[in-house]
Formats: C-alpha cells, sequence, structure tokens
C-alpha cells in the first residue's frame, strides 16, 4: 500500500469518526436529569398554625446518603432543626429532618444540597415556609430564587472543556473541509497541464507529474495529522465535560469545581 493510498485511507476515516463523538456527546444521557426537588412537606411559602414535627424533602431520582446536607434556619440564621438528615427507612430518594419542639412563630428556611447517586451531580436549593401569623414577611422573592435547584457548572475545568470542544470541533471541520473545497481543486488544476506534457501558455516551468503527487502527499499528509490532533483535542474536552457532566460531586474535583 503507497503512502497516498494510507493517507487518503485515514482521510476518509476521519469525518466518521467526528461524526461519532459529536453524535455521541449531544446525545441525551441522565447526567441531564439530576436529582432536583420534586417535593417538601412543608411545602415552599407554605404558612402553618403550628411548627412541623419534622420536614420532608422528595427528589426526582436517587440520592447518595453520605452527601445529605439539610439545615433549617430560623429569620436570624439560627439552626432549628436536630441535626439528622437522613434518608427515610425503605426511600432512597426522600429525605427528612427532626426539628426542634415548640418553635416560635416566623419565618424558616430549608436550606439542602444533596448529590445524584445516578449522575453523581450535585443540586441545592431553599424552600422557605412561615409557622404562625399569615401576615409574616412575603416570601414571594426569597421563593422564587430559591426553590430553583442549581448545579455546577464545571468551574474552570468546565470551561476548558468547553473550548477544547469548541477548538477541536472548528478545526476539524475546517480542516476537512479544506481537502476537498481547496487542496484537491488546486492540484487537479495543476496535474491537468502536466499530465498533458506541455503547459497551457507555452511555458517549460510547469511542474511534473511526480512534483504534483508529491506535493499531495505532502499536504495530504499534513491535513491528516493536524486532522487527527484536532481529533485528539475534541475527544479529550468530550472526556472532560462527561467527566463533569457525571461525575461532578466529591473530594477534590468536587472543590475545584463547585461555585461556593
Amino acid at each position: 500500500m503507497t503512502r497516498s493510498s494510507q493517507t487518503g485511507g485515514w482521510l476518509r476515516a476521519v469525518p466518521l469518526l467526528f461524526f461519532l463523538l459529536v453524535l455521541g456527546a449531544l446525545r441525551p444521557g441522565p447526567a441531564s436529569a439530576h436529582a432536583n426537588l420534586a417535593q417538601s412537606d412543608p411545602p415552599a411559602q407554605a404558612v402553618l398554625s403550628r411548627p412541623p414535627e419534622r420536614v420532608r424533602l422528595t427528589f426526582s431520582e436517587a440520592v447518595e446518603a453520605r452527601s445529605i446536607e439539610v439545615l433549617v434556619l430560623d429569620a436570624q440564621r439560627g439552626q432549628v432543626d436536630r441535626a439528622d438528615a437522613a434518608l427515610i427507612p425503605g426511600a432512597n430518594d426522600a429525605v427528612a429532618v427532626s426539628l426542634n419542639p415548640e418553635l416560635s412563630q416566623g419565618v424558616y428556611t430549608v436550606q439542602w444540597k444533596v448529590t445524584s447517586a445516578v449522575d453523581g451531580h450535585t443540586t441545592r436549593g431553599l424552600v422557605p415556609f412561615t409557622v404562625g401569623n399569615a401576615g409574616a414577611p412575603d416570601l414571594a422573592g426569597a421563593s422564587t430564587a430559591g426553590a430553583v435547584t442549581s448545579a455546577s457548572s464545571g468551574g474552570a475545568i468546565g470551561v476548558i472543556a468547553r473550548w477544547l470542544i469548541v477548538l477541536g470541533a472548528v478545526t476539524l471541520t475546517g480542516t476537512l473541509l479544506f481537502v476537498p473545497l481547496v487542496l484537491a481543486p488546486g492540484l487537479a488544476l495543476l496535474r491537468t497541464p502536466a499530465e498533458r506534457g506541455s503547459s497551457a501558455n507555452g511555458s517549460d516551468i510547469e511542474p511534473t507529474a511526480d512534483a504534483i503527487k508529491r506535493v499531495g502527499d505532502t499536504a495530504i499528509s499534513r491535513v491528516v495529522r493536524l486532522a487527527v490532533v484536532m481529533l485528539l483535542l475534541l475527544i479529550i474536552g468530550i472526556v472532560l465535560l462527561l467527566w463533569v457532566e457525571g461525575r461532578g460531586a466529591g473530594g477534590l474535583f468536587d472543590w475545584l469545581t463547585d461555585a461556593r
């Protein structure tokens, strides 16, 4: 097999690899779900005539028991729960925390943070409620901002991953378009008079067919090397992004990527 045919084979394989990688990156996966808050007891903005004995949070998917962080705070940011937040026995998606007895009237906020047992992604949020006087301070603003769960976007690692994907995809696309749109037509224009053995304008400086072949082989070889480098950058970016999305919680990685 000649060098030209080998490089040509590599070049034909690159678009297929590129298509498969992009398809895999765009395919919806479990990392897009996350453990979002599905229901709370008491509900957000509830006004209760008497204090509840506990707070219960139900999530959209299973959560890791060791990751559960739930605080119930009063208006002065004092903790009023018994620090016993845990999964409810027999459930993997519901968490409960006991409250101190005889809570006074006022506004309370449930501050929670959990990690999904399905995709390893961390989510957090706030659930405000009131005990006693229904004329307590309006919680609409707090509930609107806090009831929505949030998740780490990946921090510096996520930014690097996305830039690698953009750089790899754009350069690889340009490289693949360069061959059929620029390189091949240019070589064809040179090859035609050389194959006839004379210049179209009578000049004796037209390149020979062997020289054109060497130029073509060298150009294709460099294009293939550039495409391989960009393909590797694209793969690294996709792997990093999937790592951020799927394993973005826990240990040092959580410390690096979790906005606090």
